[in-house]
Protein backbone atom coordinates (compact mmCIF):
# COMPACT_ATOMS: atom_id res chain seq x y z
CA UNK A 1 0.00 0.00 0.00
CA UNK A 2 1.48 3.61 -0.69
CA UNK A 3 3.21 5.47 2.28
CA UNK A 4 1.17 6.78 4.70
CA UNK A 5 0.37 10.67 3.96
CA UNK A 6 1.44 12.04 7.60
CA UNK A 7 4.71 10.06 7.63
CA UNK A 8 5.53 11.56 4.52
CA UNK A 9 4.78 15.01 5.72
CA UNK A 10 6.49 14.32 9.27
CA UNK A 11 10.13 12.17 7.27
CA UNK A 12 9.75 15.85 4.95
CA UNK A 13 10.06 18.12 7.93
CA UNK A 14 13.55 16.28 9.53
CA UNK A 15 17.01 17.94 9.00
CA UNK A 16 18.84 16.14 5.80
CA UNK A 17 21.32 15.28 8.27
CA UNK A 18 19.53 13.39 10.47
CA UNK A 19 19.28 10.65 7.11
CA UNK A 20 23.31 11.09 6.69
CA UNK A 21 24.60 11.79 10.31
CA UNK A 22 27.82 13.70 10.69
CA UNK A 23 28.34 13.42 14.11
CA UNK A 24 26.58 12.25 17.49
CA UNK A 25 25.93 14.85 19.59
CA UNK A 26 23.91 16.42 16.28
CA UNK A 27 22.32 13.41 15.56
CA UNK A 28 21.16 13.52 19.55
CA UNK A 29 20.37 17.25 19.08
CA UNK A 30 17.89 16.68 16.11
CA UNK A 31 16.20 13.29 17.55
CA UNK A 32 15.85 15.66 20.79
CA UNK A 33 14.07 17.82 19.10
CA UNK A 34 11.96 15.79 16.98
CA UNK A 35 10.67 14.36 19.85
CA UNK A 36 9.56 17.30 21.44
CA UNK A 37 7.41 17.76 18.58
CA UNK A 38 6.10 14.30 18.32
CA UNK A 39 5.41 13.89 21.96
CA UNK A 40 2.44 17.08 21.68
CA UNK A 41 0.46 14.70 19.08
CA UNK A 42 -0.45 12.05 21.51
CA UNK A 43 -2.42 12.84 25.19
CA UNK A 44 -0.15 11.71 28.27
CA UNK A 45 -1.93 9.48 30.33
CA UNK A 46 -2.03 9.79 33.77
CA UNK A 47 -0.31 6.99 36.05
CA UNK A 48 -0.55 6.24 39.74
CA UNK A 49 3.17 6.72 40.14
CA UNK A 50 6.30 7.43 38.03
CA UNK A 51 9.61 6.69 39.96
CA UNK A 52 13.34 6.39 39.16
CA UNK A 53 15.22 3.37 40.85
CA UNK A 54 19.13 2.67 39.91
CA UNK A 55 20.02 -1.02 39.50
CA UNK A 56 23.53 -2.73 40.98
CA UNK A 57 24.58 -3.81 37.36
CA UNK A 58 27.85 -5.72 36.26
CA UNK A 59 29.50 -2.75 35.33
CA UNK A 60 27.35 0.38 36.54
CA UNK A 61 24.37 2.05 37.79
CA UNK A 62 21.34 1.03 35.86
CA UNK A 63 18.98 4.09 35.44
CA UNK A 64 15.50 2.46 35.45
CA UNK A 65 11.64 4.64 35.29
CA UNK A 66 9.35 2.30 36.29
CA UNK A 67 5.63 3.14 35.55
CA UNK A 68 2.69 2.09 37.80
CA UNK A 69 -0.32 3.04 36.08
CA UNK A 70 -4.10 3.69 37.66
CA UNK A 71 -5.40 0.34 36.61
CA UNK A 72 -2.98 -3.00 37.88
CA UNK A 73 -4.17 -5.98 37.03
CA UNK A 74 -1.19 -8.26 37.52
CA UNK A 75 2.06 -8.71 39.31
CA UNK A 76 4.01 -8.97 36.04
CA UNK A 77 6.07 -6.26 35.06
CA UNK A 78 6.89 -5.36 31.30
CA UNK A 79 10.80 -4.72 30.94
CA UNK A 80 11.06 -1.65 27.74
CA UNK A 81 14.08 -1.37 25.83
CA UNK A 82 13.90 1.80 24.02
CA UNK A 83 15.52 2.41 20.55
CA UNK A 84 17.63 4.84 18.84
CA UNK A 85 20.34 3.24 17.16
CA UNK A 86 22.77 2.06 20.00
CA UNK A 87 23.28 5.81 20.33
CA UNK A 88 20.37 7.54 21.53
CA UNK A 89 17.18 7.37 23.37
CA UNK A 90 16.28 7.49 26.91
CA UNK A 91 13.15 6.48 29.49
CA UNK A 92 12.12 10.49 28.70
CA UNK A 93 12.46 10.08 25.15
CA UNK A 94 9.59 7.12 25.35
CA UNK A 95 7.42 8.45 28.02
CA UNK A 96 3.84 8.52 25.68
CA UNK A 97 4.85 4.85 24.62
CA UNK A 98 5.63 4.07 28.13
CA UNK A 99 2.20 5.73 29.84
CA UNK A 100 0.57 3.96 26.97
CA UNK A 101 2.30 0.14 27.21
CA UNK A 102 1.38 0.79 31.53
CA UNK A 103 -1.84 1.66 30.72
CA UNK A 104 -3.29 -0.97 28.43
CA UNK A 105 -0.94 -3.78 29.65
CA UNK A 106 -2.25 -2.74 33.07
CA UNK A 107 0.56 -3.37 34.49
CA UNK A 108 3.90 -2.11 35.98
CA UNK A 109 6.36 -1.16 33.19
CA UNK A 110 10.07 -0.69 33.38
CA UNK A 111 12.15 1.51 31.05
CA UNK A 112 15.33 0.70 31.07
CA UNK A 113 18.27 3.48 30.40
CA UNK A 114 21.30 1.02 29.08
CA UNK A 115 24.56 2.76 28.27
CA UNK A 116 24.91 4.52 25.26
CA UNK A 117 27.70 4.25 22.20
CA UNK A 118 30.46 5.97 21.16
CA UNK A 119 31.20 6.27 24.44
CA UNK A 120 29.83 3.14 25.76
CA UNK A 121 30.57 0.18 23.00
CA UNK A 122 29.31 -3.13 22.30
CA UNK A 123 28.85 -5.56 24.57
CA UNK A 124 28.31 -2.50 27.13
CA UNK A 125 24.38 -2.18 26.21
CA UNK A 126 23.69 -5.91 26.47
CA UNK A 127 24.94 -6.43 29.57
CA UNK A 128 22.73 -3.42 31.22
CA UNK A 129 19.71 -5.33 29.12
CA UNK A 130 21.15 -8.20 30.89
CA UNK A 131 21.24 -7.49 34.22
CA UNK A 132 18.09 -5.95 34.67
CA UNK A 133 16.51 -8.67 33.87
CA UNK A 134 18.25 -10.30 36.66
CA UNK A 135 17.17 -7.66 38.68
CA UNK A 136 13.37 -7.88 38.35
CA UNK A 137 13.29 -11.84 38.07
CA UNK A 138 14.61 -11.68 41.63
CA UNK A 139 11.16 -10.27 43.07
CA UNK A 140 8.79 -10.43 40.20
CA UNK A 141 6.58 -13.35 39.20
CA UNK A 142 5.95 -12.94 35.58
CA UNK A 143 8.42 -10.67 33.09
CA UNK A 144 8.36 -9.86 29.75
CA UNK A 145 10.43 -7.59 27.90
CA UNK A 146 9.76 -5.49 24.77
CA UNK A 147 11.92 -3.14 22.83
CA UNK A 148 11.85 -1.23 19.48
CA UNK A 149 14.64 -1.02 16.42
CA UNK A 150 17.55 -1.44 18.55
CA UNK A 151 15.40 -2.34 21.46
CA UNK A 152 14.36 -4.55 19.75
CA UNK A 153 17.72 -6.17 19.46
CA UNK A 154 18.38 -6.24 22.61
CA UNK A 155 15.15 -7.99 23.88
CA UNK A 156 16.07 -10.75 21.72
CA UNK A 157 19.62 -11.29 22.64
CA UNK A 158 18.16 -11.32 26.43
CA UNK A 159 15.79 -13.68 25.40
CA UNK A 160 18.34 -16.09 24.25
CA UNK A 161 20.77 -15.10 27.28
CA UNK A 162 17.61 -15.65 29.53
CA UNK A 163 16.91 -19.04 28.40
CA UNK A 164 20.69 -20.20 28.90
CA UNK A 165 20.86 -19.24 32.33
CA UNK A 166 17.28 -20.70 33.55
CA UNK A 167 15.59 -17.39 33.44
CA UNK A 168 12.13 -17.90 32.55
CA UNK A 169 10.26 -14.91 30.60
CA UNK A 170 6.43 -14.88 29.80
CA UNK A 171 7.12 -12.86 26.21
CA UNK A 172 9.32 -11.29 24.09
CA UNK A 173 7.81 -8.28 21.81
CA UNK A 174 10.29 -7.01 19.04
CA UNK A 175 9.07 -3.98 17.11
CA UNK A 176 11.13 -3.76 14.17
CA UNK A 177 14.03 -5.25 15.05
CA UNK A 178 17.76 -5.33 13.96
CA UNK A 179 18.28 -9.25 14.33
CA UNK A 180 21.65 -8.89 12.18
CA UNK A 181 23.51 -7.79 9.45
CA UNK A 182 21.16 -8.18 6.06
CA UNK A 183 22.41 -5.80 2.97
CA UNK A 184 21.08 -8.13 0.57
CA UNK A 185 17.15 -8.42 1.24
CA UNK A 186 14.65 -6.82 -0.81
CA UNK A 187 13.52 -4.41 1.37
CA UNK A 188 17.42 -3.13 2.18
CA UNK A 189 17.46 -2.70 -1.07
CA UNK A 190 13.99 -0.94 -1.82
CA UNK A 191 14.19 0.96 1.46
CA UNK A 192 17.02 2.16 2.47
CA UNK A 193 16.45 5.67 1.36
CA UNK A 194 13.13 6.32 2.33
CA UNK A 195 13.82 6.98 6.91
CA UNK A 196 16.00 4.65 8.34
CA UNK A 197 19.25 5.06 5.79
CA UNK A 198 21.86 2.56 4.46
CA UNK A 199 24.33 5.95 6.03
CA UNK A 200 22.44 6.21 9.29
CA UNK A 201 22.84 2.28 9.58
CA UNK A 202 26.19 2.16 8.95
CA UNK A 203 26.77 4.81 11.51
CA UNK A 204 24.75 3.22 13.91
CA UNK A 205 27.08 0.35 13.71
CA UNK A 206 30.65 2.34 13.62
CA UNK A 207 29.38 3.77 16.68
CA UNK A 208 28.52 0.54 18.33
CA UNK A 209 30.76 -1.95 17.12
CA UNK A 210 34.73 -2.33 18.43
CA UNK A 211 35.56 -4.12 14.65
CA UNK A 212 33.76 -5.58 12.41
CA UNK A 213 33.78 -9.18 14.22
CA UNK A 214 30.94 -8.37 16.28
CA UNK A 215 28.50 -8.64 13.43
CA UNK A 216 28.90 -12.17 13.94
CA UNK A 217 28.61 -12.22 17.83
CA UNK A 218 24.89 -13.36 18.54
CA UNK A 219 24.48 -10.30 21.16
CA UNK A 220 24.48 -8.29 18.21
CA UNK A 221 22.88 -10.23 15.42
CA UNK A 222 20.84 -12.92 17.55
CA UNK A 223 19.74 -14.42 14.12
CA UNK A 224 22.81 -15.80 14.50
CA UNK A 225 22.28 -17.74 17.32
CA UNK A 226 23.25 -21.44 17.71
CA UNK A 227 19.91 -22.90 18.85
CA UNK A 228 16.51 -20.26 19.05
CA UNK A 229 14.62 -23.23 20.67
CA UNK A 230 12.64 -22.84 24.18
CA UNK A 231 12.79 -19.18 23.59
CA UNK A 232 9.94 -16.98 24.96
CA UNK A 233 6.43 -16.79 23.19
CA UNK A 234 7.66 -13.73 20.19
CA UNK A 235 5.55 -11.23 18.67
CA UNK A 236 7.35 -9.23 16.02
CA UNK A 237 5.80 -6.40 14.54
CA UNK A 238 7.50 -5.31 10.90
CA UNK A 239 6.51 -1.99 8.98
CA UNK A 240 6.31 -2.18 4.64
CA UNK A 241 8.96 0.37 4.33
CA UNK A 242 11.71 -0.44 6.72
CA UNK A 243 14.82 -1.56 5.68
CA UNK A 244 14.75 -4.15 8.01
CA UNK A 245 11.36 -5.42 7.24
CA UNK A 246 12.42 -8.81 5.68
CA UNK A 247 15.43 -9.91 8.44
CA UNK A 248 12.71 -9.36 11.24
CA UNK A 249 10.09 -11.70 9.26
CA UNK A 250 13.31 -14.16 9.03
CA UNK A 251 13.48 -13.88 12.38
CA UNK A 252 10.14 -14.84 13.36
CA UNK A 253 10.55 -18.00 10.82
CA UNK A 254 13.40 -18.99 12.32
CA UNK A 255 11.46 -18.69 15.99
CA UNK A 256 8.75 -20.36 14.35
CA UNK A 257 10.82 -23.18 12.66
CA UNK A 258 12.00 -24.17 16.67
CA UNK A 259 8.84 -24.46 17.94
CA UNK A 260 8.57 -21.23 19.37
CA UNK A 261 5.42 -19.85 20.06
CA UNK A 262 5.62 -16.87 17.28
CA UNK A 263 3.02 -13.72 15.55
CA UNK A 264 3.94 -12.08 13.47
CA UNK A 265 2.98 -8.92 11.88
CA UNK A 266 3.72 -6.15 9.08
CA UNK A 267 1.67 -2.87 9.20
CA UNK A 268 1.40 -1.59 5.66
CA UNK A 269 2.28 2.06 4.53
CA UNK A 270 4.75 2.86 7.47
CA UNK A 271 8.29 3.07 8.20
CA UNK A 272 10.84 2.31 10.54
CA UNK A 273 10.30 3.92 13.88
CA UNK A 274 6.17 4.88 12.83
CA UNK A 275 4.85 3.86 16.66
CA UNK A 276 7.06 6.98 17.84
CA UNK A 277 4.02 8.44 15.66
CA UNK A 278 1.48 8.22 18.44
CA UNK A 279 -1.45 10.50 18.30
CA UNK A 280 -0.71 11.51 14.00
CA UNK A 281 -0.98 7.70 12.39
CA UNK A 282 -3.68 5.20 13.66
CA UNK A 283 -1.13 2.52 13.09
CA UNK A 284 1.12 3.42 15.96
CA UNK A 285 -1.95 3.22 18.18
CA UNK A 286 -2.86 -0.22 16.68
CA UNK A 287 0.74 -1.45 16.78
CA UNK A 288 0.69 -0.24 21.04
CA UNK A 289 -2.68 -2.40 21.13
CA UNK A 290 -1.53 -5.46 19.63
CA UNK A 291 1.46 -5.12 21.93
CA UNK A 292 -0.68 -4.61 25.03
CA UNK A 293 -2.79 -7.72 24.36
CA UNK A 294 -0.07 -10.15 23.39
CA UNK A 295 1.77 -9.00 26.83
CA UNK A 296 -1.72 -9.25 28.84
CA UNK A 297 -2.19 -12.41 27.23
CA UNK A 298 1.21 -14.31 27.99
CA UNK A 299 0.60 -12.48 32.16
CA UNK A 300 -2.74 -14.24 32.46
CA UNK A 301 -1.35 -18.14 31.30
Amino acid sequence: MPLDVNVEKWIETLPKDVFKPKNVEEFRRYMDEGVKLIMGFSPKIEMKEIYKIEINGTETKIPSYIYIPKNVQTDGTLVYFHGGGFIWGSSLSYDNILRYLANYCNCKVASIDYRLAPEHKFPAAVIDAFDSIKYFYETDKKIAIAGDSAGGNLAAVVSILSRDEGIKLNAQALIYPTVGNDIFSQSMREYSNIFLTRDSMRFFSSMYLSNQKDILDFRFSPILAKDHKNLPPALIITAEYDPLRDQGESYASILNTSNVETVQIRFGGVTHGFISLLGLIPSAEVALQIVSSFIKSRFNK
